[in-house]
């Protein structure tokens, strides 16, 4: 998954060789962590009050089967770095004893119950977005199906089982494993002095050897990058292929605020078309979903993040400078990358063309 240049593009660097490949947002282990992070912050923000929210916590790697029929086992899983360690900011790890085979429809049965916990069948509903982003993440998880197995495992502290978790265990034809875990109630992030762990340090199972921590305010800029990635990871399974690096031409230009937000407006409205127009219309709910997620990816994105950057006039608090090609500056047909300055901030947005 080459973890550390996500550490690296979300603010910090904890690998000693040079960043030498780009990595595209499309890489699979990357868009199950996205989805199952997003999730887990739609699930604690839309869930009613005074209920536990699960968090999901995923790591996955590749990993060299034997042969088509041997399945993998317990040594398999450590070796692929999938257990102990289930989160490492808050010091959550598990020993697994043993995994039971389930089939696909299990999984899926096990996993949509524990995501909508919060929501007592007959009392309340999921939020649409949950509903959206849960399908569409089930079917990540399974694409690619060979076998699943839920894992029993003991604290690692102290050996002993911990109630209302669960841990499970994908193999894909493409010999890949993958770990999902959901706590019903999961650990606050290990503070040293008041400073928070760098979710860039632990995101998809990664363990920085460096421990990078945060004020809060950088943690929560951090929290806001996270977001928009992993919304972006989603995004790109529908639309062009991302690269993380990139650079101004060199013939930057300013751009009055207004006509930009103007034209960011219309290449919203065209990017949620394209992701809709891709979508498989599987059932009536589909196409809904589909416009309900691609909305709430882009606010995830761009919004949130344009926010923190300006403020709530970003007409008055906004300087823009970028580089285009001639012709249609703000389009999904033409590759454009803008600086946005706010008072105390600055953000770097990168519009891909879509190949033709």
């Amino acid at each position: 998954m080459h973890q550390t240049q996500f550490c690296a593009f979300l603010g910090h660097d904890c690998v000693a060789e040079e960043w030498s490949e780009v990595q595209s947002w499309e890489r699979r282990a990357l868009v199950l962590a996205s989805q199952a992070h997003l999730l887990s912050c739609w699930i604690a923000e839309d869930a009613p009050e005074s209920t536990a929210v699960p968090a999901l916590l995923l790591a996955a790697s590749e990993y060299d089967a034997p042969n088509d029929i041997e399945a993998p086992n317990v040594a398999t899983a450590y070796e692929c770095g999938l257990f102990p360690h289930i989160d490492p900011p808050s010091n959550t790890a598990r020993h697994v004893l043993g995994l039971q085979a389930i089939d696909e429809e299990e999984l899926q049965r096990l996993v949509w119950e524990e995501l909508l916990s919060p929501w007592p069948t007959g009392e309340t509903v999921a939020s649409e977005r949950v509903m959206a982003l849960g399908r569409e993440f089930l079917e990540e998880v399974t694409h690619y199906f060979r076998d699943a197995y839920v894992a029993e495992t003991v604290n690692i502290t102290d050996n002993m089982p911990v109630p209302e978790e669960l841990h499970l265990v994908v193999a894909t034809s493409g010999d890949e494993l993958t770990r999902l875990s959901v706590l019903r109630s999961a650990t606050a992030p290990a503070r040293r002095d008041d400073l928070i762990p760098d979710p860039a340090c632990s995101f998809g199972g990664h363990a920085c050897p460096d421990k990078h921590v945060l004020d809060q305010d950088a943690a929560d800029r951090a929290h806001v990058a996270l977001r928009a990635v992993s919304a972006g990871a989603t995004l790109s399974l529908r639309l062009s292929d991302c690269p993380w690096t990139a650079e101004l031409n060199g013939d930057e230009k300013p751009f009055d605020v207004a006509e930009w937000y103007a034209a960011l407006d219309g290449l919203r409205t065209e990017c949620l078309n394209n992701y809709i127009d891709h979508t498989e219309d599987i059932d009536d709910h589909s196409l809904v979903y589909a416009a309900v997620l691609g909305d709430e990816m882009f606010c995830e994105l761009l919004d949130i993040p344009l926010r923190r950057i300006s403020g709530p006039a970003p007409q008055r608090a906004l300087h823009i400078t970028g580089s285009c090609e001639d012709g249609d500056w703000l389009s999904t047909e033409r590759p454009s990358r803008f600086v946005l300055f706010g008072p105390t901030e600055a953000i770097f947005l990168q519009i891909d063309a879509v190949d033709a």
